[in-house]
């Protein structure tokens, strides 16, 4: 059997790869996949971003269903009932795939639903459609990714449009979720209730360093209730002194304590950069210096060379064209202009090649650059992460301690009135926190006044849930 991978799918009177819901089915029987793929539309009011997905679970309580779970299949048992029975006859497992359209009808979201075990092949077949579907953005999976399934999902991601990956509830004993920050491509990542413990944090975090390709798209992380200690906060703390991107980060219904909640607190104050941290700093700098000054010389060639052909091209036809006085006079030229021209040709090529340059690159940006360090008794001080916008720390074990730093926080991030502003949103309900006590009276005021538009929403909540764990 040919590779589904350099399969061409050069067929005759099949469906067209922009029909995904009878060409997927399609191509994976034509491919011999062990699998019935189960294609059903969803319905529009059903898609909703990553980002804005929410966990709200209490760790004893019974969990809700997940909002991508299995429930969504049994609107459609009256649909599905002919194909699953045919697959049963055949002894064929189904893979459930649902398609989510917007209002004109394009296809914006793909969900694998209620899958005990999806094929590998499967996902190479996809992985040939995506590029056929420039407004599918999202994909979901809530059950059946294995390892290699996991591999596969990371190959395609670079050749599609996909921004957006869900995973809840997605158990890889591998824990090979990192593959899936290779490139710069996902904007939105939700891990939650993976069991993703701290050496699989470690190796996200890794992922989402500066400089590394995910540092600079990823905006949204969710690892909510999974089994992160303080050990694997350090870790994501570690790497919220450089990443200025990630701009939402939900750890709730973890195993976190003061220790790990002010390791997160302290990168968004000042801190001190360390030796490596300047030299990587500078090492950037001369990277995007020597780049800058290539794309300069190889746009100045450019310049020069289009431009001396074309004021060759006209010399020439001025000269056939003008009198002879008129060529006499401009040999005598007193004053010496045609001698002095070429410099200031040369200076206005390199300033256009220049501005050329700075255009398609864009200024120097680095966690650590001039705006946001500050030197003092010879020592270097970045000010703080102030991109990190959205921190859900809620059921975890923080207590009262923690709050005079976060206090601190946001008093500091308010009054340097950076932009970005740095945290505007914060849940800290379900830990051991008093109701009321004047730290969380000034958290909540400061975040008001700084996001009025949140009104409510950026409240803090103050009521203490029953004891965990």
């Amino acid at each position: 059997m040919a590779s589904p991978r350099q399969h061409s799918f050069r067929h005759s009177g099949g469906p067209s790869p922009q029909d995904f819901d009878h060409f997927f089915p399609w191509a994976c029987s034509q491919l011999g996949v062990d699998a019935t793929i189960i294609v059903f539309k969803g319905h529009q009011s059903q898609y909703h971003s990553v980002s804005g997905r929410e966990s709200k679970s209490k760790p004893k309580s019974k969990p809700k269903p997940h909002p991508d779970s299995a429930t969504d299949l049994d609107d459609t048992s009256d649909e599905l009932s002919p194909i699953l029975e045919k697959a049963m006859i055949l002894s064929i497992r189904p893979v459930y795939v649902q398609t989510i359209y917007d209002e004109y009808m394009e296809l914006v979201q793909i969900k694998f639903l209620k899958n005990y075990y999806i094929p590998r092949a499967v996902m190479t077949v996809l992985a040939l459609m995506l590029p056929h579907h420039k407004t599918l953005s999202s994909i979901v999976f809530n059950s059946g990714v294995n390892a290699e399934v996991m591999y596969e999902i990371s190959q395609f991601l670079p050749t599609s449009h996909i921004t957006e990956l869900c995973l809840d509830y997605t158990f890889v004993p591998e824990g090979n979720y990192y593959l899936l920050l290779n490139n710069e491509v996902l904007k939105h990542l939700s891990v939650a209730k993976c069991k993703i413990n701290d050496d699989i944090v470690k190796y996200i975090a890794e992922k989402l360093t500066t400089p590394c390709p995910a540092s600079k798209s990823l905006s949204a992380l969710n690892l909510s209730t999974n089994k992160i200690t303080d050990i694997g906060v350090k870790y994501l703390a570690e790497m919220l002194r450089s990443n200025r991107r990630l701009c939402y980060l939900n750890l709730a219904d973890n195993m976190i304590t003061d220790e790990g909640a002010n390791s997160i607190f302290d990168t968004l104050l000042e801190f001190t950069l360390t030796d490596k941290e300047t030299f990587e700093r500078n090492k950037r700098l001369m990277t995007y210096l020597r780049d800058k000054a290539d794309l300069i010389q190889k746009t100045l060639k450019e310049l020069q060379s289009g431009d001396f052909d074309r004021k060759s091209a006209q010399r020439k036809k001025v000269v056939k064209q003008t009198l002879p006085t008129k060529k006499k006079t401009l040999d005598k030229d007193p004053s010496g202009t045609a001698a002095k021209s070429f410099p200031n040709v040369e200076t206005h090529f390199f300033e256009r090649a220049e501005l050329a340059a700075e255009t398609m690159l864009g200024p120097f940006k680095d966690p650590f650059c001039l705006e946001s360090t500050v030197r003092r008794d010879d020592k270097l001080y970045c000010l703080g992460n102030n991109t990190l916008a959205y921190l859900n720390l809620a059921y975890n074990n923080i207590t009262y301690s923690s709050l005079k730093k976060l206090c601190e926080v946001v008093t500091t991030q308010s009054v340097l009135g950076r932009k970005p502003k740095g945290l505007v949103n914060l849940r800290l309900e379900g830990n051991y926190l008093p109701k009321s006590c004047p730290e969380l009276s000034q958290i909540d005021k400061i975040l008001k006044a700084e996001m009025p538009i949140l009104k409510r929403n950026s409240e803090i909540s103050k009521r203490r849930t029953s004891t965990r764990r």
